[in-house]
């Protein structure tokens, strides 16, 4: 006969095992199925995601490091169902296929001399959809795709591409020639998927001489360092750089980046449109005195901003200080909202 103390041990046990399981089968269910499956690209990194109720697939590499095939790239959910294609056309072209609710297929070709690999589908509010890829060894490309027509209705090429949490706005610096009489230099630029491709446009208006100027070289409506102008040409006297990720909100209303300019280290506000029919405002703080880590130093960039991160209605950010004499000085630095500015460029 057992005793007590056996059957006691053995009751632990057992309800230890019961709670393993259960536990495990409680992760299981925590991770989508699609991710304990994600696709297998070779040569690059791919990453997969459960965004609401849909399944993204994405990648991740070097510029220039092109397959032979177009990767894995997708994007599920329960009214679109959006693949990249493995094989290109003969003319090199990119393929996506756009397969709706009811089984209706379209598919939409990318050109060849833009883009070299479809690296990310979103799909946006208005049934549409931000395709991003790269172009070549140095730039990006993006492609604003009608999903209801299977048309591409917008794009451009753009450095920095940054989507919104409710996938509504594309934040990007434009992309610039290299070298170029007309390079477009640090302009940072807003796209808004619920707006049309005419209204995506700066100085937007068919009897603007600014429009017919840009319609078929921006897209966009420029928020820095000219908030909402069409600021075109490489002037030194302008020489932004973001020096951090674009940092958004979780409800998408406003995103804030650091920016250096010169000796001078400022953190850019956009807040979003209310309504579609407005325009982004554009607000600024820069550091001054003794907060301004880069007074006297022979340079500045990146290195003296350690992050940007959001703090309910204020910006944490530690600024890094050369010290000539000992270890770099950390200034842990908090801005409330309120002390931003307009920008009145």
């Amino acid at each position: 006969m057992k005793s007590k103390t056996e059957f006691s041990a053995r009751g632990m046990l057992g309800r230890a095992a019961v709670l393993g399981f259960a536990s495990l089968y409680a992760l299981m269910l925590a991770v989508p199925l699609f991710a304990q499956n994600c696709p297998v690209n070779a040569g690059v990194r791919t990453i997969c995601k459960q965004i609401g109720d849909a399944e993204a697939v994405s990648v991740t590499s070097p510029f220039g490091a092109y397959a032979a095939t177009q990767p894995v790239v997708y994007w599920h959910d329960y009214e679109w169902k959006i693949d990249m294609l493995p094989q290109p056309t003969s003319d090199g072209e990119l393929r996506m296929k756009i397969t709706s609710r009811n089984g209706d297929t379209k598919i939409v070709n990318f050109p060849a001399a833009f883009f070299a690999q479809v690296d990310s589908i979103s799909r946006n509010p208005g049934d549409k959809a931000i395709v991003i890829g790269e172009a070549n060894g140095t730039s990006s490309v993006f492609s604003i795709v009608d999903l209801k027509s299977g048309k591409e209705i917008s794009g451009g090429l753009l450095y920095h591409p940054s989507i919104s949490p409710d996938r509504r706005f594309l934040l990007y610096t434009n992309w610039f020639p290299p070298h170029a009489e007309s390079s477009q230099e640090n302009l940072f630029t807003l796209y808004d998927t619920l707006k049309t491709p005419d209204e995506n446009i700066c100085g937007y208006g068919k009897n603007n001489p600014e429009y017919k100027k840009n319609r078929e070289a921006l897209s966009g409506i420029q928020v820095y360092p000219n908030q909402g102008g069409c600021l075109i040409g490489n002037d030194e006297s302008d020489d932004n750089q973001n020096v951090s990720n674009f940092i958004w909100s979780t409800d998408s209303s406003k995103v804030v980046f650091a920016d250096i300019r010169g000796s001078i280290i400022s953190l850019v506000l956009v807040k979003m449109l209310v309504a579609v029919k407005d325009h982004p405002q554009t607000l600024i703080y820069s550091f001054a005195g003794t907060e301004n880590v880069c007074t006297g130093a022979t340079y500045c960039d990146s290195n003296n901003i350690r992050s940007v991160a959001w703090d309910g209605d204020k910006v944490k950010v530690p600024l890094v200080q050369a010290n000539p004499t000992g270890p770099a000085i950390v200034k842990n630095l908090t801005v409330p909202l309120s002390k931003f500015v307009p920008l009145t460029k």
